[in-house]
C-alpha cells in the first residue's frame, strides 16, 4: 500500500506490469528487492573487506538480502 512514484522509463515499466499482475484477477503480491547479493553479486561486500567506510552523520542504511533468501521468499 506504500505510495511508489517512478522517475525513470524502467520504474514506470515496472509499475505498470505491477498493476498488469494485481488486476488480472489472479491473487497476486508486488515484492520489489533491492541489494541482492549472493555468488556473482559481491560488490558491497568487497567493498566492506576493503575497508569503504559509510558517513555516520547523518547515517546510512541499506535494505540487502541474500539471492538464496530472496529465492526462498517468492518460493513460499
Amino acid at each position: 500500500s506504500s505510495e511508489t512514484k517512478a522517475g525513470g522509463y524502467s520504474g514506470q515499466v515496472m509499475l505498470e506490469a505491477e498493476q498488469v499482475a494485481l488486476n488480472s484477477g489472479i491473487p497476486a503480491s508486488v515484492v520489489r528487492l533491492t541489494g541482492i547479493y549472493g555468488p556473482g553479486r559481491e560488490w558491497l561486500l568487497s567493498q566492506v573487506r576493503q575497508g569503504y567506510r559509510v558517513a555516520i552523520d547523518p547515517p546510512l542504511y541499506g535494505n540487502r538480502i541474500h539471492a538464496d533468501d530472496a529465492a526462498g521468499l517468492l518460493a513460499f
